[in-house]
């Protein structure tokens, strides 16, 4: 074979089929006495090495400190992956494997666009592509996460469909990545409760049971919890027992008749939640401190924003939705937020601050609560 020259120092290149040389050093060939095509058994070569002795040269050449991206990262090394097809197999099972390879992406509420990527690369220097997705296991995917305005909470059609689109590009690895999810920028710590799952509900198709979720210091406790909820797909009943499953059903029958009646006035109970739910966001003090003042009575910028928006989202909600979605959508906060106190039983009176609706689902979980520990006590 050609490419077993001790002087077939030619350059390499793939081609569709397999690596081969594509140029043939001519000066060298006349140093060489015998039939240029004779192979010398006793010439060792790179493969010749023992395995674990190739795979220690592959981790320096290929394994970096910091997470690889396809458009700042430079590998001058990636070149031994041309040499023949078995260095390109092993190096990459390394390469793939034992780097976090890393991109952002870009989800804008406010002005309507596509999903944006960053450091994502043009092209497949170094970036694994569909070949080599068997190898790749940690990934790390930082959100810029703009949620727009009150108004604006379902996500339009093509920024999920840019997601889904997104998750089966990696269907082949998915379930066995090391997923790093990170919220870089964004304002989403603007976001009440109620708002953040249901923006956050946008992030379903890439969600991952064992994914790692970080966010910064100034996204309240609530709206971190929604996020990792809608990342990690949670199942909120998987850890509930059968006492408390049926609590929740039966408050929730007792919230629907209530909402179906009229006794509440449904739209005005959603546009609140939307627009003032906690967490308030650093309104709390400012509400004490106008109201406190004598003389007219002049709110804050981000009071008077909230009161703008409350009544923007009511003309929405009564126009658009009426009394029937709004109520749906009631039910599934409620439900929401029962979720997020029996994780976070410290956050319980901000949760149902103003829902008076939530106590029959306390009220009722706390009796579930008793019958199980008494089942428990009798069953020791």
């Amino acid at each position: 074979m050609l490419s077993n020259h001790p002087f077939a120092l030619g350059e390499l290149q793939p081609t569709n089929n397999d690596f081969s040389i594509i140029k043939w050093h001519p000066l060298l060939e006349p140093q060489y006495k015998g039939n240029p095509h004779t192979h010398d058994p006793t010439r060792k070569g790179f493969l010749d090495l023992p395995g674990e002795l190739r795979n220690q040269i592959y981790r320096l050449e290929f394994v970096q400190r910091k997470a690889i991206d396809g458009r700042r990262t430079k590998l001058p090394s990636i070149v031994l992956l041309r040499t023949c097809k078995k260095v390109n197999e092993e190096a990459s099972s390394i390469l793939y494997s034992e780097n976090i390879f890393t991109f952002g992406i870009a989800i804008n509420f406010t002005n309507l666009q596509r999903m944006g990527l960053h450091c994502f690369p043009l092209g497949f220097h170094v970036w694994p592509s569909c070949t080599h997705q068997q190898w790749l296991r940690k990934l790390h995917i930082g959100i810029s996460f703009t949620p727009g305005g009150v108004i604006d909470f379902a996500a339009p059609q093509f920024i999920i469909e840019d997601i889904k689109a997104m998750r089966e590009a990696y269907e082949e690895c998915w379930e066995d990545l090391d997923l790093t999810y990170e919220m870089c920028e964004g304002t989403c710590d603007r976001l009440t409760f109620t708002m953040a799952w249901l923006k956050f509900g946008c992030f379903g198709p890439i969600s991952h049971p064992h994914c790692k979720v970080q966010v910064k210091d100034n996204i309240s406790p609530l709206v971190r919890w929604c996020l990792e909820a809608a990342l990690t797909g949670r199942d909120h009943y998987q850890n509930l027992y059968e006492e408390q499953v049926h609590a929740l059903d039966e408050a929730s029958r007792i919230a629907q008749d209530s909402y179906n009646s009229g006794m509440h006035r449904v739209c005005t109970d959603l546009s609140w939640r939307l627009v003032w739910g906690c967490p308030i966001e650093n309104t709390r003090a400012g509400i004490v401190n106008w109201i406190g003042q004598a003389g007219p009575v002049v709110a804050p910028i981000p009071i008077r924003r909230r009161i703008y928006d409350q009544k923007e989202v009511y003309h929405r909600v009564s126009n658009a939705m009426g009394d029937s979605m709004a109520a749906d959508i009631l039910m599934d906060d409620n439900l929401m937020r029962v979720f997020a106190a029996l994780d976070m039983p410290e956050e319980k009176d901000l949760l149902i601050e103003k829902c008076a609706e939530l106590r029959i689902y306390f009220a009722l979980q706390e009796m579930a609560a008793k019958v199980v520990a008494l089942d428990s006590s009798l069953q020791s």
